[in-house]
């Protein structure tokens, strides 16, 4: 298994959800109202400026707004607020209202939030409008960049925007999903079979402007602005465009940022994520997948079925016809490693490094006299059921690391990764999940961050608030987006308690909906809520992924 899962395993857990920012535009300087990264100023500020009283949002009116470029002498601007660079955002919401000076066949590229990650020149967290796709395209909404691109964009024509209309706008973002609101209506998705790959950023929030300079300016109004590392909203609980940005972020009396503990009578141990991608092992040529966003990251490991001597392997950029009058003709311009190494194991612990390289060559002589490109790299016999590539450089600013076959040879020959039960993996999906109760009530959805229970059918999870409150409603789930659906709660029965030790039902779990269900019930003083499943819809271990108390 990649050594990156033992590292995952023992690195310290990420900071607390529940963070806010604010900035209401309404004073008399341009600042954030609230920061709960960092200082309310700004960190950088060049062009825009404050509007005069009475040029606010729908929300309010009499207030001011920010002019993100909305008159020509602002068109060149640039507005940031500081971020820790480890800040945990592998999911959050950002939102705010916007007035366009512009409207649909706009052909300028108009940034309206950016949020510039690490690991790549492109990598970002990015909302905003690109009249620049192609010649006869347009295209507003939001991409992850993490390495690869992950857009949620909906064709500009189809927003019918005019110049000087006021417009609620909102990019939500989770482990697996991406949506795209306007007006509180989902205009654009975009779905991920693997989790993004959110890690550090470069520490700026930037607001109507992109990281690196003042000229892709939003080209408007802003107001009202709130980012926060919880997802708020989804298809099924659009934006409430009527109620104004606030710190509280209405995910009830039971968040674990707000004083609340959850535990378990049980739950499961870390369990690792690790898929096997066919597509690196299949024999089958043409269709390239990523193996890392950058090269010191880049990694593909074969697992075989069971230990056997190895003496070389084989890879490939795109193992089809490059040269002669099939040939695609462009293999060059790919980004081929510059460096790697070859390892091999028998445990996937101890590893012993069999080649290695430091000035990997793909010469245009190469392509012109070879069909296909794949490389044989041979070392003399191992014993081993483990064997990876490591890239170690790659050219041109780190693009993306893609391979499209990976062989490993036996002696005789034969290429057992094609062995049935061999398994070829990637650190871009070598990922641990950790069940502790807690990750129930940190606000936030998904399998990272989830309580499993141990006990196949069976768990008792109990929330205990920082103090006692009358209650009146609990909303929980098993898969909040609805991606998952093993280990749904199927019958059982949800209990209150002022004490921990007198309890009273309030109401039971039926059904086997893993989006997220609710219960209501008459006011009553409580400090505990306690969910006991009882049964689950395919009998394994039951899973909660959202716990709310309101």
């Amino acid at each position: 298994m990649i050594a990156l899962l033992a590292i995952l395993v023992a690195a310290p857990a990420l900071a607390q959800p529940g963070h806010v920012f604010l900035a209401g535009f309404d004073g008399d300087t341009i600042r954030a109202d609230r920061n709960d990264w960092g200082k309310v100023d700004p960190v950088n500020l060049t062009g825009f400026r404050l509007t005069a009283p009475g040029e606010g949002c729908p929300l309010n009116p009499s207030g001011r707004a920010l002019d993100a470029g909305f008159t020509p002498d602002t068109r060149k601007g640039q507005l940031s607020f500081a971020l820790p660079a480890d800040a945990d955002l592998r999911q959050g919401t950002f939102e705010m209202w916007f007035k366009p000076a512009w409207g649909s066949g706009e052909r300028a590229l108009h940034a309206l939030f950016h949020l510039k990650l690490r690991g790549g020149p492109y990598n970002s967290l990015w909302l905003g409008y690109h009249g620049t796709i192609g010649p006869t395209s347009e295209a507003y909404g939001g991409n992850i960049m993490d390495g690869l691109d992950h857009p949620a964009y909906v064709d500009g024509k189809l927003l019918k925007w005019q110049p000087g209309q006021w417009h609620h706008v909102a990019l939500v973002w989770t482990d697996h999903s991406e949506w795209v609101f306007v007006d509180g209506k989902l205009v654009a998705q975009y779905l991920s079979q693997q989790p993004f790959r959110i890690k550090t950023n470069e520490g700026k929030l930037c607001l109507g402007s992109v990281f690196d300079g003042p000229n892709t300016t939003a080209g408007g109004l802003i107001d009202d602005v709130r980012f926060t590392d919880v997802p708020l909203y989804s298809p099924d609980q659009p934006p409430v465009i009527t109620q104004p940005p606030t710190a509280d972020l209405g995910v009830g009396l039971g968040t674990t940022w707000l004083g609340a503990k959850a535990t378990a009578d049980s739950f499961t141990p870390d369990q690792s994520l690790v898929t096997d991608i066919p597509e690196l092992h299949d024999g089958k040529y043409g269709n390239a997948v990523p193996i890392g966003t950058v090269a010191d990251q880049a990694e593909v490991q074969v697992d075989l079925p069971a230990e056997a001597e190895v003496k070389g392997v084989e890879w490939s950029r795109d193992g089809v016809p490059y040269a002669g009058p099939q040939g695609r003709g462009w293999a060059a311009v790919m980004p081929y490693p510059l460096a790697f190494a070859i390892d091999v194991s028998l445990d996937g612990a101890k590893w012993e490094e069999v080649y290695h390289t430091d000035a990997f060559d793909l010469s245009p002589g190469f392509v012109a006299t070879h069909d296909a490109l794949r490389f044989r790299e041979d070392f003399d016999p191992r014993r081993c059921r483990h064997v990876r590539m490591r890239m170690l450089r790659a050219p041109r600013g780190d693009p993306p690391i893609m391979l499209d076959e990976f062989a490993v040879y036996a002696p005789d020959g034969r290429n057992l990764a094609l062995l049935p039960g061999a398994r070829a993996e990637t650190r871009l999906v070598a990922m641990v999940r950790r069940h502790d109760p807690s990750l129930a009530i940190d606000g936030r959805w998904g399998e990272e961050s989830a309580w499993q229970s141990a006990t196949p059918g069976h768990g008792i999870l109990t929330v205990e608030l920082p103090a006692a409150a009358q209650v009146s409603k609990v909303v929980f789930s098993r898969s909040h987006e609805g991606l998952a659906t093993d280990g749904i709660p199927s019958a059982g029965i949800i209990e209150v308690s002022p004490d921990g030790q007198s309890w009273q039902k309030i109401g039971g779990i039926t059904g086997a909906d893993p989006k997220p269900r609710t219960v209501t019930f008459t006011a009553r003083t409580a400090r505990f809520v306690r969910l006991t499943i009882t049964s689950t819809a395919d009998g394994k271990e039951p899973v909660i992924d959202d716990l709310r108390v309101y």
